[in-house]
């Protein structure tokens, strides 16, 4: 045996974070109040649920890669969260 893989409903959740990331990335709210309330939502939604799977997680020996079931650190993800629905011109 390999060592030790997350259980597939927590990759599941990872993945559909992930995805999650990329799509919103893509959105932009010009509104600042409504873009920061979004912002908001989105970690109070996210965060605890990562931060907790990371808790846990972040110290098991995985098989080969550990990236390819934590992504990122909770800061980083917490940073990526902050600019969603950013508005660029141009």
């Amino acid at each position: 045996m390999g060592g030790y893989t997350a259980p597939p409903q927590k990759n599941n959740r990872i993945i559909k974070y992930y995805f999650a990331l990329l799509r919103q990335k893509l959105w932009a709210v010009p509104d600042t109040m409504l873009r920061s309330q979004l912002r908001l939502a989105n970690s109070e939604l996210i965060m605890p649920g990562y931060q907790a799977f990371y808790s846990q997680y972040r110290r098991v020996s995985f098989a080969r890669n550990i990236g390819k079931h934590i992504k990122f650190q909770p800061d980083v993800l917490n940073s990526m969260l902050a600019d969603f629905f950013e508005h660029i011109d141009g």
